[in-house]
């Protein structure tokens, strides 16, 4: 087992299987199978049906501002100033 900050550990599979054989495991997966799925009146287990074959991803949003498109042209237009005074 190493520790990282706080109350993070990490173990290794061999570590964890032994665990298990030892039942010094604090999951009691019995319990939670036992437990009926969330119906939606806790706010914490809010679960909306989705119809998943028909979502779509949002679109990229528009800019809010065209400073960039703005800028993009003054920098063009100094590039290619400067390019026309300095022969190759």
């Amino acid at each position: 087992m190493s520790r990282k900050r706080g109350n993070i550990v990490q173990y290794t599979m061999a570590e964890l299987g032994s665990m298990k054989a030892a039942g010094k495991t604090r999951t009691n997966w019995e319990a939670a199978a036992a437990k009926p799925p969330p119906d939606g009146s806790d706010p914490d287990d809010a679960m909306e049906p989705i119809e998943w074959a028909t979502t779509e991803l949002p679109g990229p949003k528009r800019k809010e501002r065209g400073y960039q498109v703005r800028i993009d042209a003054v920098l063009r237009s100094c590039v290619a100033a400067v390019r026309r005074r300095k022969p190759r």
